[in-house]
């Protein structure tokens, strides 16, 4: 999956950069095509979780508990860098 998405970007990136017919770029085009990619990936992402959580809900609340603590958790500053 990770590969995909990769490739996505990279693809988005040469045909962004590549000159087209009537010398036009198609940013429009190519900013309509990331977020669509983004809300796909997104909703994918959403019904994974979702059918894991219908699968095993108490280890589901196990793991959103330990992301939440996660992400309120104070960051440590080492040699001017936040570190996880």
């Amino acid at each position: 999956m990770f590969f995909l998405i990769k490739s996505a970007f990279w693809l988005a990136i040469v045909f962004y950069c590549m000159t087209w017919p009537g010398g036009e770029r198609p940013e429009a085009t190519a900013r309509q095509a990331a977020g669509e990619l983004a809300t796909h990936a997104q909703a994918a992402v959403i019904e994974g979780a979702s059918s894991a959580c219908a699968v095993a809900p108490l280890q589901c609340l196990a793991a959103a508990n330990d992301a939440l603590a996660q992400a309120t958790a104070p960051k440590k500053q080492q040699r001017g860098r936040l570190a996880n």
